[in-house]
């Protein structure tokens, strides 16, 4: 028999989040199935990060939006044309015009949902109960009840719509238990219309400051700047240690890691599921709210959140390296996702 052609259509600009959970998804359908991915994405890294063909679309950040919309529907539609996908498996950001077109050409639908600003979470809902098949939300009860407490229509659409929550999904590999602090700010990308204090200048500013102390106050514990593939290389140009290029940066993460970072899903959720401390900079909210992630690991004691300030941030490191691990936290990563794939699966096969 052939394999099943699955087209894995993901949209990332700013970071890595997307992909690695696509390619979390695509390793668990693989158990179950011989399938051909194909992936579909702006992102210059996406092919090597899916190890499959692709189909990568330059979306430049000065189009019009229209422009950039149209640019992307004549991709899909020639990825669709030469693929020729069963299943259309995307996440979180998608064009309806593109998923209308995989549906009129027979192709079953799926979508991984990331939770959002509540703002937009009810339009999103309805949008994808038209255009999917099965929606999966990558959050745990225990979040999404924590994220949506102040904004209860929100939760009330989640609940009213046709969703399978699925609880967090990350890469994760066996780690050690020796000490050492990495600083990353995951993919590497500069978020849109942030404040001085979310730019990606003050972050390396701060990070640089507190290795100065951490240099003096626990000269054994190894210090590193993790660089996604995103960030160009003249950012670093202060950075004042070992640099890290790697497009698998939760192999190099243990329980005696402190990973200091920005609040994104993957890089907080890689953290978790390694039995990492994490220290959080930043409180970017848009429409993706990193902030309402931030505030949801520091209530259940998964996360310190510093002032992006040199010194705060070196204690919190401090306080991190000494603090236990949380196993339970880890194990509950990926505990959905061979779910998931069944699901899937009979998707395909209905």
């Amino acid at each position: 028999m052939a394999p099943v052609p699955v087209l894995l259509y993901v949209i990332n600009g700013h970071g890595l989040g997307h992909l690695a959970k696509t390619s979390l998804v695509l390793g668990a359908l693989r158990e179950r199935l011989d399938v051909a991915p194909h992936v579909f994405s702006n992102s210059p890294v996406a092919t090597r990060f899916l190890d499959c063909p692709g189909t990568i679309v330059d979306l430049p950040l000065s189009l019009p939006y229209r422009e950039q919309a149209a640019r992307f529907e004549r991709g899909f539609a020639e990825a669709l044309e030469c693929h020729r996908p069963r299943l259309v498996l995307c996440d979180t950001h998608w064009l309806t015009p593109c998923i209308q077109q995989a549906r009129a050409a027979g192709a079953r639908t799926a979508l991984t949902l990331r939770v959002m600003n509540p703002s937009y979470m009810q339009h999103a809902l309805d949008r994808a109960a038209n255009d999917f098949d099965a929606v999966f939300l990558p959050h745990s009860e225990d979040e999404i009840a924590f994220r949506f407490a102040d904004a209860p229509e929100g939760l009330d659409a989640i609940r009213r719509a046709r969703v399978r929550t699925v609880g967090p999904i990350a890469r994760h590999a066996p780690g050690d238990d020796a000490p050492r602090v990495l600083f990353t700010l995951g993919g590497g990308g500069e978020y849109p219309h942030v404040r001085t204090t979310n730019t990606v200048a003050s972050f390396l500013d701060a990070f640089a400051a507190a290795t100065a102390r951490l240099r003096i106050e626990r000269p054994d514990v190894p210090i590193r700047f993790a660089a996604g593939p995103l960030m160009e290389d003249s950012a670093l140009a202060a950075w004042p240690g070992a640099v890290l290029r790697t497009l698998e940066l939760h192999r190099h993460y243990g329980r005696g890691t402190v990973v200091v970072t920005r609040p994104g899903y993957n890089s907080c959720w890689e953290a978790v599921a390694a039995g990492a401390r994490l220290v959080l900079v930043g409180d970017y909210k848009g429409f993706e709210d990193t902030q309402a992630t931030r505030d949801y690991l520091s209530s259940r004691g998964l996360a310190r959140c510093p002032a992006t300030d040199g010194d705060a941030l070196a204690t919190a490191i401090l306080e991190a390296l000494d603090a236990p691990s949380h196993p339970a936290a880890a194990a509950a990563v990926n505990a959905g996702l061979a779910e998931m794939a069944t699901m899937l699966v009979g998707i395909l096969q209905s």
